[in-house]
Formats: structure tokens, C-alpha cells, sequence
């Protein structure tokens, strides 16, 4: 029995397979950004639409009054070592935030092998 890649793409490098991944997990949920920033609000990987600044979403994520009552937005922090990383989304409808899970076992996943 052979194997079949599920992925379209791969990258051994960091920042290709970060990005790669936010794009797969943005196209399948028809999102308009999908931003991973660190805790001092850079981007470390993003897949945004063209109207969309990642840099700016990505300087917001780490402070949530930012972001507060905007149901367009969704930050969820999570811990990668000793870091604070956070994944953040920007979308709408009932299942827009739901690849944020994904996208964050996969940046771990990325992040602890590369």
C-alpha cells in the first residue's frame, strides 16, 4: 500500500512551512488573515488576503483590549517553550475561527521540528 502525501505543499524551512500551513488552514475556512505573532506583537508567519495588513493584526494580538468587541477578530495565546506565541484570525461567519486549533498543533508541530 503506498503512502499519499495529504499536503500540497512542504518546506524544511521554518518560516516556508509556517506560512504554508496558515495558507491551507485561511483557504479552507475562507478567512481573511490567519497571523501567528510573538508576545511583543511580530509577525512570525502569516496568510493574508491582499487588503490585508498581517503586521498590523499581528501587532494587536498580544493586547486584548485591541481587539476587544470586535467579532471579526480571534486571538488565542499559547505557549511554545518558555515563549508566548499567539494565533490570531480575522473572518466572519459561524466556523471562521474553527483552524485556529489546527493551525496551532501545526505551528507547534513546525516550530519543535525545524
Amino acid at each position: 500500500m503506498t503512502m499519499r502525501e495529504r499536503r500540497g505543499r512542504r518546506s524544511a524551512v521554518r518560516t516556508e512551512a509556517l506560512g504554508n500551513l496558515l495558507e491551507a488552514c485561511r483557504l479552507g475556512a475562507d478567512l481573511e488573515a490567519l497571523v501567528l505573532s510573538d508576545q511583543r506583537g511580530a509577525v512570525v508567519a502569516a496568510s493574508a488576503a491582499a487588503h490585508v495588513d498581517a503586521r498590523v493584526i499581528a501587532a494587536a494580538l498580544p493586547d486584548p483590549t485591541l481587539i476587544a468587541g470586535c467579532s471579526l477578530v480571534r486571538a488565542v495565546p499559547f505557549k511554545h517553550g518558555e515563549r508566548t506565541l499567539y494565533m490570531g484570525a480575522v473572518g466572519a461567519g459561524p466556523r471562521a475561527f474553527a483552524p485556529i486549533p489546527a493551525a496551532i498543533e501545526g505551528a507547534r508541530r513546525i516550530l519543535a521540528t525545524t
